[in-house]
């Protein structure tokens, strides 16, 4: 995870290192989304729309209603101080009685995340949560439903992309 995560910066002879936030490149495939408001930049698909509203950004393809392809909705709030383990157990809390899978250890642009996996709802789902700069950042992924093959390896596709490029912006 570490190594998928390490960026060499530019260096200019003379100048001071300043290290990112960097958005990463556009490529013949996959489209940069940046969205200044919420603080954050990533890598899609091409094929995938993206909607946005305040403090959530719906990415999917062709509707939203669209339920035989992945969908991701990024929820960008106040964490009123919270901390990452103060959310982490907030949702251990809410979603107790369900057999929840929870992981730690993750990374998102540097900033330690937690995962939940095969939250009920609408559909399953599976979120990653992180706190930057006094904001909680919640990516749900869906559908996080393992029977659904075609549909899952989609989804596990996308969510490597956004793993893998997702950056936080200096200013949200």
């Amino acid at each position: 995870m570490i190594t998928e995560t390490f960026q060499f910066i530019g260096v200019e002879p003379e100048a001071p290192l300043l290290a990112g936030p960097e958005c990463p490149e556009a490529t013949a495939d996959m489209a940069l989304f940046t969205n200044e408001e919420d603080g954050f930049c990533l890598l899609l698909p091409s094929e995938y729309e993206v909607e946005t509203s305040e403090g959530q950004t719906a990415v999917y393809i062709d509707s939203l209603m669209n339920v035989t392809d992945p969908r991701l909705f990024i929820n960008v709030e106040d964490a009123n101080g919270g901390t990452l383990a103060d959310v982490t157990t907030a949702k251990q809390e809410e979603f107790a009685g369900f057999e929840v899978m929870y992981s730690f250890g993750y990374m998102l642009d540097g900033e330690p995340a937690n995962q939940f996996e095969q939250l009920p709802g609408q559909d399953l789902n599976r979120q990653v949560i992180a706190v930057h700069n006094g904001r909680l950042y919640t990516l749900t992924f869906i559908p996080d439903d393992p029977t659904m093959a075609e549909v899952y390896t989609e989804m596990q596709a996308l969510y490597d992309t956004v793993m893998d490029s997702f950056s936080f912006l200096h200013e949200p």
